[in-house]
Parts: C-alpha cells; sequence; structure tokens
C-alpha cells in the first residue's frame, strides 16, 4: 500500500508539469497578458490535445481570445471552435452541476488542478459570444447569427437548471459538519461583487450583440426580444432603454413605450436620414485572478487544513470619454460587470467546493495515519510533506476576459471624424479617424488591456 501511495506520488509530479498543478494558472498566464499589453504576440501556453493537459480547454479559450485582440480574427475562429467543441464534449447539464463533487480519482490525494477543466457556464456563453463577433466583423451575419443562438441556449439550459442545482446544494450543505459560517468570512468581497448580478451565466453582452446581429439582419421582433433581455440584466443603461423604445414604437408595442417614455430625457436612438451611427463597446481591463485562503478544521486525528478559491480587491472601472474633433459626444455607461459574474459563479460553487475540499483533506489525514503506522515515522514523514506540499487551491479561470463592458450608442453626421477616446480613470487616450456614410451603423469596439487601447471597426449600410 505504502509503495503504490509513492508510486501515485511519483506519477502526479511528472505529469502535473503539463498542467496548473504546482503553478498557479495566474502566475503562468501573467507573462501572455504583458506581452498583449505591449503590443507583442503572447507566446502561447500549450494547447495540443494530450491526455497529460488538464489545462487544454483554458489554454484555447486564451489563444482565441489573445488572437481576436490582436485582429487574427482567422486564427481566433478556428481556436475558438476548438474550445466550442471541448465545451460541447463537456455537456452543458455536467458543467453547471454545483452540487457534484465528481469522480476525483487522483485529485483525491493531490488537488483540484490535477482534474480536467472544464469551464464554467459564463465562460461557455463568452466563447459564442467572441465567436460571433468574428463573424459580425468579419461581416458574416449569417454565421453571427448562429453563434449568438447557439449562445442563448446555453443561458437559457442554464436557467433552467439553475434553481434546483440551489436545492440540492442546500441538502448536501445541511448533511455536512462543516462551520460554513467560518468559511464565509474568507468571502466577504466577493459576495458584495456578486450580488451586482442574478447569476454568473447570464450576459447583458451577449443579449445585446445577439440584439444587434439580429437588427442588422433585419430580424426586429428578434431583436426586440433580446434588447429587452439585456434590459432586464442592465436596467439603468439608457442606451438600452432608448433601443427597447425605439423597437417597442416600431413593432407597436404601445404599453411598453408608454413606460418608458415616462422618463422625459429619454431618447429612442433614432438618427436623421442622412446621419450615421456610432456604436461603440469598450471592453475594460482584465477578469480578476482567484486568490488562495486555507483554514484548520477539526478531524478526530488532528487538524486538517482546507484552501479553496476566492475573490477580492475589486477595483472601480473607469468609463470611455469619447469626443469628436475635440467635442465631447457622450461616455460609455456599464453594460457588463464580468468581475461580478465570475465573483457570483464562484459564490455558486462555494458549497460543493468546500465539500470537496473537506473529503480530500480528510483523505490525506488518512493515508498520513495509515503511513505512520505501517512505516514509520520516516515514511509518515514524507507523507505529510506531500500533502503540505500538493495542497492548493484551484486557481483557473478564463483571465483575458474582460473586467467589464460598457456601451455608448450615438449619432453623428454623414462625413469624415477625428475621434478621441479616454479612459477617465487611467487618462488612457486614442485618436482614430473614420468616414461615417450616410445611413451607416459603425460599430467600434475599443478593448483596453491596461496601457494600451486595441481598436476594431465594422460598417453596416
Amino acid at each position: 500500500m505504502i509503495k503504490l501511495s509513492f508510486l501515485i506520488m511519483l506519477g502526479l509530479l511528472s505529469t502535473g508539469c503539463a498542467s496548473s498543478l504546482w503553478s498557479p494558472y495566474p502566475q503562468q498566464i501573467q507573462p501572455q497578458l504583458q506581452q498583449l499589453d505591449q503590443g507583442q504576440t503572447p507566446q502561447l501556453l500549450y494547447t495540443q490535445s494530450s491526455a497529460g493537459n488538464a489545462d487544454l480547454l483554458l489554454n484555447l479559450l486564451e489563444k482565441a481570445r489573445f488572437a481576436q485582440i490582436r485582429g487574427e480574427t482567422a486564427l481566433s475562429m478556428l481556436t475558438f471552435e476548438r474550445a466550442l467543441a471541448e465545451f460541447d464534449d463537456n455537456d452543458t447539464g455536467a458543467i453547471f452541476r454545483l452540487s457534484d463533487i465528481g469522480s476525483q480519482g487522483v485529485a483525491l490525494v493531490t488537488n483540484d488542478n490535477v482534474m480536467p477543466y472544464r469551464g464554467a457556464i459564463f465562460e461557455q456563453v463568452f466563447a459564442h459570444h467572441f465567436q460571433a463577433l468574428n463573424y459580425l466583423f468579419w461581416k458574416d451575419l449569417e454565421g453571427a447569427g448562429v453563434e449568438v443562438r447557439r449562445g442563448n441556449l446555453a443561458q437559457q439550459q442554464a436557467n433552467t437548471l439553475y434553481a434546483k442545482e440551489l436545492e440540492k446544494l442546500e441538502a448536501k450543505r445541511q448533511q455536512v459538519p462543516v462551520d460554513f459560517e467560518r468559511a464565509n468570512h474568507y468571502f466577504k468581497a466577493m459576495d458584495r461583487e456578486a450580488a451586482q448580478v442574478r447569476t454568473s451565466f447570464q450576459n447583458a453582452y451577449s443579449y445585446y450583440v445577439s440584439a444587434l446581429i439580429y437588427e442588422l439582419r433585419d430580424e426586429l421582433d428578434d431583436a426586440y426580444i433580446d434588447y429587452r433581455n439585456a434590459l432586464k440584466l442592465a436596467p439603468d443603461n439608457s442606451v438600452i432603454q432608448a433601443d427597447v423604445l425605439r423597437l417597442a414604437k416600431q413593432l407597436g408595442d404601445q404599453e411598453t413605450a408608454k413606460t418608458l417614455q415616462q422618463d422625459a430625457s429619454l431618447s429612442d436612438n433614432v438618427s436623421d436620414a442622412g446621419g450615421s451611427e456610432l456604436i461603440i463597446f469598450y471592453e475594460n481591463g482584465f477578469a480578476p485572478p482567484k486568490q488562495e485562503v486555507s483554514f484548520p478544521i477539526p478531524y478526530r486525528y488532528g487538524l486538517v487544513a482546507i484552501s479553496f478559491p476566492i475573490y477580492q480587491g475589486y477595483s472601480i472601472p473607469g468609463s470611455l470619454i469619447v469626443s469628436r474633433d475635440q467635442h465631447r459626444l457622450g461616455r460609455t455607461q456599464m453594460l457588463t460587470k464580468v468581475a461580478s459574474m465570475v465573483a457570483k459563479a464562484l459564490q455558486e460553487q462555494r458549497v460543493g467546493l468546500i465539500i470537496r475540499q473537506l473529503g480530500r483533506a480528510v483523505a490525506k489525514a488518512e493515508l498520513q495515519r495509515f503511513s505512520y503506522d505501517q512505516g514509520g515515522n520516516a515514511v509518515g514523514l514524507l507523507v505529510n510533506l506531500y500533502n503540505l506540499f500538493s495542497e492548493h487551491a484551484d486557481l483557473r479561470s478564463w483571465l483575458s476576459l474582460p473586467n467589464n463592458v460598457q456601451l455608448l450608442r450615438i449619432h453623428v453626421p454623414a462625413g469624415i471624424h477625428q475621434l478621441q477616446f479616454q479612459d477617465s480613470a487611467s487618462g488612457l487616450r486614442q485618436n482614430l479617424s473614420i468616414d461615417a456614410p450616410a445611413r451607416s451603423r459603425n460599430i467600434l469596439r475599443v478593448i483596453n488591456t491596461g496601457s494600451r487601447f486595441y481598436l476594431q471597426m465594422a460598417q453596416f449600410y
């Protein structure tokens, strides 16, 4: 038994190098994020299919996102397709099973990092969303329409499972003698951030882009549905309010139009016949990394430690100030708080995560006791050191996602314009010259990586 235990440990030591088993994922990806911010091509992480690569899905998501930000659309599309195939293999229901502590296998004597990364529902929705943007900026509205429908379906399926999973989670929590109140102390900052969204997987950015794509395809009924879905998630965003008002009038929904028009300051986003429209998405910063905390839990042979991930230290985002020829046109409004979504996702997984960590701590404690009894102090000490060395929280998540996404939709006269963009918090600036023909829709994507703006634009008539 002891020999077998050490063979397993040696095997894990040799295979763990291909994943985040021993090196925290936020530490691994930081150089690539810095390279992107410096305008360089990130030296991509390992993404080849391999039984030893537990981080394959995560690496594909990062690679696809990096390529998209840098304007390498073909590479981004191909890589997102591979990532979405991995999600399909995982199955949406399995990904969202919050109460499932799963078949842990070798993770029972190491940590969660050895298990293949399956992703979260909000990451799957974002993968479909960014793939839809790839098609949109390639001006393939049919392909974009397919992707937004796939993303909306993932949100609907998760919504169906959500209430049932929370019930299962509460029942499981009642069965396990863990001081969850003590653990909750570590989640206070994260809980405040998570409270700003309804669920982790409902994405106003995705719904708004979906509505925009439907509108560009002249499918106004579907566009109206998704503008309203976006408004439910971002009810204070006056841009979305104006879009809902505009289509409510156009489609004859008098009740909704009357309700929205009670706000006398609300415009319905209707342009002059000869004007042009600017639709600006501001993807601001990067998603926050998880951090590790540990605390002891009493066990019949003493104390065992568990480690789990948390989010903390949220920053206050700036907005994007947009000017034309040195005259301010407006500033972006919050559309989607991605940092709140990732905090909500971890909050939803909390009970199952702590239960799994407790199970591993007990297994390691039993292994340690057995090693001392059967192998003596030397073997017991080695197992004890291994237990301490191998106990790490799973800090993996898609870190090149934006911290938040904001929106501005305005009208300008037809013609050539010199636009100025400035982040209100950092002061980061950049100019862009555009030719905005009459009756055109100009979709601008401004991506702030910290000290650099990446700009993308597509025109539709």
